[in-house]
């Protein structure tokens, strides 16, 4: 049983010039004065700001800081490539820590937004109190896509790849590369569609069939997205999984011994097939002061993740 908090508003938003194309969305939550707690959404291209991540968070005690992303929700302009990517989205982060006269911050984020939140501290380690990183990605494994995915749902795979005319070779062995001219396929596709396209439903469903794993009613969930947000997580999601992330295992590597004494926690599910747990075990390996939870029985997200990740906050308090 999880013990969820009360879902509360936010007592200011606004607006953040970040370059001369981009404003993003900014959400405060809580206490002004309270621990200064950034989560990062996932996706890349969603969820947005949303009330209902508060249930997870004490009000009474962290001052939280939502981001709708560069392009994303209620950033504008919506659906922007140029300039996207890791490094500013970074930048972004980092300018709204100073425009809000934050000092040190504790930083967590989900899936995607675990991946990012890993990398600003890698950038900007003296920034940071602790980190909570759930159920993330951190290029220690050379696929896209996790092995698991090809070997337990080969008929969803297949589906996958036919919309846009991979052959059946490539599509039973796939290498490193053959994913990400997939993602790159996917990408080209969705970017040059309506917003409503066969294209950004199927990689959508795709990855929302492996992430509910235990939920079949697809036409339920249809109901739940609009096309808006459909087109926006594919397009997003295709594009920086085909870039890599923009990121690298070297770089990774070169700059791990900067994060080497701060204490955080990484928590991953056991039976994710979105992003691979060994990942996060490796992680944990090269990072001392971190600790690790294994979550048994849930996937890249879950009830027992949520239960996790508001223990871990509590210590702070």
């Amino acid at each position: 049983m999880v013990n969820y908090y009360k879902v509360k508003k936010y007592f200011n938003s606004f607006y953040l010039q970040v370059d001369e194309e981009n404003s993003i969305y900014v959400r405060e939550y809580g206490k002004k004065n309270g621990i200064p707690l950034f989560l990062l959404h996932g996706g890349p291209g969603g969820p947005f700001t949303n009330n209902k991540i508060t249930k997870l968070i004490n009000l009474n005690k962290f001052h939280l800081i939502l981001i709708d992303q560069r392009g994303c929700g209620k950033s504008t302009p919506s659906n922007i490539i140029k300039n996207n990517n890791t490094k500013n989205l970074i930048k972004d982060i980092r300018k709204v820590k100073e425009y809000l006269g934050i000092d040190k911050f504790i930083i967590t984020g989900f899936s995607w937004g675990a991946y990012l939140a890993f990398m600003y501290i890698l950038k900007y380690p003296k920034d940071i109190l602790s980190y909570i990183i759930v159920a993330g990605i951190y290029l220690f494994d050379k696929n896209i896509f996790p092995k698991v995915v090809f070997q337990m749902y080969p008929e969803r795979w297949s589906q996958f790849c036919e919309l846009i005319n991979i052959p059946n070779k490539q599509i039973q062995n796939p290498s490193f590369k053959i994913q990400k001219d997939i993602c790159k396929t996917y990408f080209n596709k969705i970017k040059s569609s309506r917003i409503n396209n066969k294209y950004s439903k199927e990689w959508f469903y795709f990855e929302h069939d492996l992430l509910t794993i235990c939920d079949k009613k697809k036409e339920k969930r249809e109901k739940k997205y609009s096309n808006k947000e459909i087109y926006q997580i594919s397009l997003y999601e295709s594009y920086f999984y085909y870039k890599n992330f923009f990121g690298n295992q070297k770089y990774i590597m070169k700059n791990l011994d900067k994060i080497k004494n701060i204490k955080g926690t990484i928590i991953h599910g056991r039976i994710d097939v979105i992003c691979n747990v060994q990942e996060s075990i490796e992680l944990n390996k090269l990072l001392p002061k971190s600790k690790l939870i294994i979550v048994d029985n849930n996937g890249h997200n879950g009830k027992d993740i949520n239960k996790e990740f508001i223990k871990e906050l509590r210590k702070f308090y």
